[in-house]
């Protein structure tokens, strides 16, 4: 129980649309939107620019909850379904970040 605050990042690659979202499972509710990201094709081949999304927010809870984050990409709009989430370990670092989350108590 107790009121927190969350901050989440989700790292995605060539898609067009993608969003994420603080899930409580012990509710089946969105505990906290996440704002979208995106990132822009040419029409061609080329992935211009682009944002992971990020996810910001505080809520209270009554009681012991359970989470989870949720990320959906979107493709559809020249994304490249066989990316996505991620596009594997890095050549040089050999890991792979597919979220990250920071979540402080505050009171």
């Amino acid at each position: 129980a107790g009121t927190y605050k969350v901050f989440a990042q989700a790292p995605c690659w060539q898609v067009d649309e993608t969003n994420i979202r603080l899930y409580n499972t012990s509710t089946t509710s969105v505990q906290v939107q996440g704002g979208k990201g995106f990132f822009a094709f040419d029409g061609g081949t080329t992935f211009t620019s682009g944002q992971h999304p990020n996810l910001f927010g505080v809520f209270t809870i009554t009681s012991a909850q359970s989470f989870k984050i949720q990320h959906i990409c979107d493709v559809a709009g020249g994304g490249t379904s066989s990316m996505g989430y991620n596009n594997g370990p890095a050549a040089d670092s050999g890991e792979t970040i597919f979220t990250t989350v920071v979540i402080e108590k505050l009171k």
